[in-house]
């Protein structure tokens, strides 16, 4: 049995690298020490589905699964956009899962469908405590809700935070580093009240049970 849990993360655009593979990995890590199971995350490798050779997931899952062949969890994020999460994982996620299995190989590997209602920054904004730590006082302008559902629901929740980061006067070239930042801050019982995120943990929890770490609960 590894003493190790390795995870790749892969992402739609630059800015989902700045701060999913860390809130990803304290999540894996919250779910181990929940379960009385010592293992040691590791950073989750990074990749980007644009980098993939090939258009749509049908081609870009299969060279995931090469590229991340010694992962035990390949999470790949998909923002739900427009459409239900439902809808988000059938179009993207499980075609790109099936395509993967038409293929074959060695082994099947283990993915986690990551997808946000719309966008992930809506994640980052559901601690207004962290968010002030790392950036500053939330402007009243920017209306953020204390009801996570309301929060997960922002149609665009990438302005409401890139606005609260000019509120403070702060450089958009430092928004990467104050977005890992708020990743690690964030407090996880906040964010694990998030439907999307309850699902995620569903997932990670299955999938770290599929690949040994974790027992079966009965």
């Amino acid at each position: 049995m590894p003493q190790q849990v390795v995870i790749a993360f892969c992402g739609e655009g630059k800015t989902d690298h700045y701060a999913l593979p860390h809130l990803l990995r304290r999540v894996v890590e919250d779910i181990l020490i929940s379960r009385n199971a010592a293992f040691e995350v590791v950073q989750p490798l990074d990749y980007r589905l644009s980098e993939l050779n090939g258009q749509g997931v049908a081609n870009q899952y299969p060279m995931l699964a090469s590229r991340a062949a010694g992962a035990h969890l390949i999470c790949v994020h998909h923002d739900a956009g427009n459409l239900s999460l439902q809808e988000r994982r059938r179009q993207n996620f499980e075609q790109g899962v099936a395509a993967v299995a038409v293929h074959g190989g060695r082994r099947s590997p283990v993915f986690i469908p990551v997808i946000p209602v719309q966008e992930m920054e809506a994640w980052l904004l559901v601690d207004a405590s962290a968010v002030k730590n790392i950036i500053g006082d939330i402007p009243a302008e920017a209306g953020l809700s204390s009801k996570p559902q309301e929060i997960e629901a922002l149609l665009d929740p990438k302005s409401v935070l890139d606005a609260i980061i000019r509120a403070q006067t702060r450089k958009m070239s430092e928004r990467s580093v104050l977005l890992e930042a708020l990743a690690g801050e964030l407090d996880l019982q906040a964010l694990s009240a998030l439907p999307a995120v309850q699902s995620l943990r569903r997932e990670l929890e299955e999938g770290l049970t599929r690949q040994g770490f974790l027992r079966p609960e009965s």
